[in-house]
């Protein structure tokens, strides 16, 4: 729309040049000029939004107030008990050595009875104590970066000074009183024994006794029967049940094919010193939970603006994606630099934090930065029927193609994705294979067999509930009526009830975009299935402690990277968490880096090749 038009009449010569070798418009294709009037395109059909730029919205049908009532707790209360849980997580592991440095104490005054005085407040430091220590030790996250073994141990210390702490409580005037009715019995014997209980079950991966995980099955349509659509397509197609912890089977590591001469010479000129994370990751974020929150709520990034914002048309459909431009800070477009062609995140846009952070060290460097915007994202308009989902990988690849035409031949078009951004560009890379108009590629954070998401049961208990509200908003925004109109009344209602992502999945994105079930979403969205068609150098960026998108679904690494012509590379860290890997005890001060400069580290040690 013209309102994002920008005047580019200011900026270098060379940059110009490379916008009229783009030869793409700044308004979006259907506008008349610089009105909002669309042309060429039958509207009649479409249900527009309130919010949207060209709608006239009739008013909404009352759906009772005790309706709307019951689906606002959906959409709030998980989300904010999803938040307690993890700030829980967060601070038991700061709250466990301090509960046993007290009770270690208390242990050490009173073996002078004479002075020792037993206090109330080390029964509640017990209480606080043991609950923490049994987070420790039946969180994937905190096994992962403890091992087992060492987080029973915790548990049975605890366990161990709370009964002491009981003997002595015993002595005391306040046990005159009947002890079965007291909170030390009440509590503390019962939490100690469901503890060993669940602590045998976690070392053992044996069973699940979950609920949680019966009724995600259930709410999913039990993805894993023989009726589903991977199941009757690819019989051969196995999904882990992710039972127990789900400990990753994979092991931290650098992947890639030796016998591959380009890939083995990319390697060679790749600074071993600089992949190195786990090394330098913050000390004190131990798990992939603080790893991922910390570094969204405290790093900062300097405000800029694109360049030039361009519509590229899509080849399958009458829509346009917006490509936000970045030149380098000298405004000098460079073309003996790499020029980045940038997927964001699932809500996200060139505004990412995370985004924002690569392009502004890419700028420093030299390099064009170009973000495509996902459909309807950013307040992008949507004028079909056809709105963003995961699988779709024609919008990349119409955007890499006109990128690539505007650039010298010997020039390098790089591709990095994040999140949600990396899942749809691995995709894009792996089935288009030799017809992919990108030199080389990095995915971070992605995954590359999606269906290994309908069982990470600890990400849809904990972190997709704030990630759902935020999607519905952003589909609510603009959206509303075209999924009113395309799904069921019962699937609407579910859809807006929806406490997961993958629920929102199933009831809206499945039934929407007219996929069979779940799985076959997932495994149109997966590279997995074409992984030996990639025939540029991929790198995949994962850590084994991923809170929201499981390392398990990167399959076997050694397989992977030795699948077909041997292009496909993978960084797997022990930890970092999901689009986070803070560095060093001041990770404010490094941002992002890491992560960044893992993506550019790449595609410059392959300009060299």
């Amino acid at each position: 729309l013209s309102q994002y038009e920008k005047d580019t009449s200011s900026l270098h010569v060379s940059a110009l040049k490379f916008l009229k070798n783009l030869n793409l418009p700044y308004t979006h294709p259907h506008c008349d000029d610089r009105n909002t009037n669309f042309i060429n395109y039958d509207y009649a059909s479409i249900p527009y939004d309130e919010g949207s730029y060209y709608a006239e919205v009739e008013e909404e049908e009352d759906d009772g107030l005790l309706k709307s009532v019951i689906t606002l707790c959906y959409q709030v209360f998980p989300a904010l008990l999803a938040m307690g849980e993890l700030w829980l997580r967060l601070f038991a592991f700061m709250i466990v050595p301090c509960a046993l440095g007290y009770l270690l104490y208390c242990e050490m005054s009173s073996l002078d009875e004479k002075k020792y005085v037993f206090q109330k407040k080390e029964k509640l430091v017990c209480m606080i104590g043991l609950i923490s220590s049994l987070v420790v030790s039946t969180d994937a996250l905190y096994v992962l970066q403890f091992e087992r073994m060492n987080t029973f141990l915790g548990f049975l210390l605890m366990s161990v000074l709370s009964i002491r702490s009981y003997m002595r409580f015993l002595k005391t005037k306040f046990a005159l009183r009947n002890t079965l009715q007291n909170s030390y019995v009440c509590f503390l014997f019962p939490l100690i024994v469901w503890g060993c209980f669940t602590s045998y079950l976690s070392l053992h991966n044996s069973m699940d006794l979950s609920i949680f995980r019966y009724v995600m099955n259930k709410e999913l349509d039990n993805p894993f029967h023989d009726n589903s659509w991977v199941k009757k397509n690819i019989p051969s197609y196995e999904i882990d049940r992710g039972y127990g912890l789900d400990i990753p089977k994979a092991k931290a590591g650098f992947y890639y094919n030796s016998n591959n001469s380009k890939i083995q010479s990319i390697v060679q000129n790749w600074d071993s010193e600089g992949r190195e994370y786990d090394s330098i990751a913050t000390p004190y974020l131990v798990t992939g939970d603080a790893k991922t929150g910390i570094p969204f709520l405290v790093n900062k990034i300097p405000d800029f603006e694109y360049d030039a914002r361009v519509w590229v048309n899509s080849e399958v459909d009458e829509e346009a994606n917006a490509l936000d431009i970045f030149f380098p800070e000298n405004g000098i477009h460079r073309q003996d630099m790499p020029v980045y062609l940038i997927l964001h995140g699932l809500n996200g846009g060139s505004d990412e934090d995370y985004i924002r952070d690569f392009i502004y060290r890419r700028r420093q460097a030299g390099s064009t930065c170009i973000v495509m915007i996902a459909r309807g994202l950013m307040g992008t308009p949507v004028v079909g029927w056809n709105v963003f989902h995961g699988a779709r990988i024609s919008d990349v690849n119409g955007a890499a193609k006109a990128v690539k035409k505007a650039m010298p031949r010997k020039q390098v078009l790089a591709g990095a994705g994040y999140s949600m951004g990396a899942i749809v560009l691995g995709n894009y890379v792996a089935r288009s294979g030799s017809k992919c108009y990108l030199d080389v590629a990095t995915v971070v954070s992605g995954g590359l067999k999606m269906t290994e998401q309908l069982s990470v049961y600890r990400s849809m208990r904990l972190w997709q509930p704030m990630l759902a509200q935020e999607l519905r908003n952003t589909v609510l925004g603009q959206f509303k009526r075209r999924y009113k109109e395309r799904l069921t009344k019962w699937e609407f209602d579910k859809f807006m009830r929806s406490v997961h992502i993958s629920s929102i999945d199933r009831y809206a994105v499945v039934a929407y975009n007219k996929f069979e079930d779940l799985t076959h979403y997932y495994s149109e969205m997966s590279a997995m299935h074409y992984i030996e068609n990639v025939k540029i150098p991929l790198l995949v960026v994962h850590a084994l402690d991923d809170p929201l998108i499981t390392v398990r679904t990167l399959g076997i690494p050694e397989e992977v990277v030795n699948s077909g012509d041997g292009n496909v590379l993978m960084l797997i860290t022990k930890s970092g968490g999901h689009v986070g890997f803070p560095i060093h005890n001041n990770p404010v001060a490094h941002q992002w880096k890491w992560m960044s400069d893992q993506v550019s580290d790449f595609t410059h040690s392959y300009t060299k090749v």
